[in-house]
Order: C-alpha cells, then sequence, then structure tokens
C-alpha cells in the first residue's frame, strides 16, 4: 500500500454519561497496489484451480495419482492462504 496523505483531525469530547472522554482523530489516506494482488495471489490460484481440473483427465481406477493430486492441490491453497496471512 503506498501512503499519500496523513493528516490530524480535529479533537473531539465524548461524553458517555459517567464521564466525558477527550479524543484525537487522524486520517490516512492510501492507494492499494493492484499489481501486487495479481501476481501474490489471483494468477497463482486460478493457475492450481486448473490444475486441479487434470482430475477429471486421470482414469478413476488411478486412484494413488488423483487422491496425490488433490492433496498437493489443497496443501498449495493452505500455504497460499498462510502466506498472504502472515504478510497481513
Amino acid at each position: 500500500m503506498e501512503l499519500l496523505n496523513t493528516s490530524a483531525g480535529p479533537s473531539c469530547d465524548i461524553d458517555y454519561g459517567t464521564r466525558k472522554w477527550s479524543c484525537v482523530t487522524a486520517e490516512f489516506h492510501g492507494r492499494r497496489l493492484r499489481m501486487h494482488h495479481y501476481l501474490q495471489m489471483y494468477i497463482p490460484t486460478g493457475l492450481i484451480v486448473v490444475v486441479s481440473w487434470l482430475g477429471f483427465w486421470i482414469d478413476p481406477s488411478a486412484v494413488p495419482a488423483r487422491v496425490a493430486l488433490v492433496i498437493t492441490t489443497l496443501l498449495t491453497i493452505t500455504t497460499q492462504a498462510n502466506s498472504a496471512r502472515v504478510t497481513l
């Protein structure tokens, strides 16, 4: 995210009934870098979905190959989601 502008807002007083509290506000204006999201999330996820469709062309009697494909796909999606969560 690219930070464009910051500004301090007005101070205020909030009355909660039992006591009056003062507060300060701040504004942060930013812009998302879209290409980063496309390269890190959307394109790899789309490719993983396409690879998972290969399971439909594998012979139904080839159970180990189909199970390996499903497990690899699920582990890849899980790893990708975990790395996205860590970077947040």
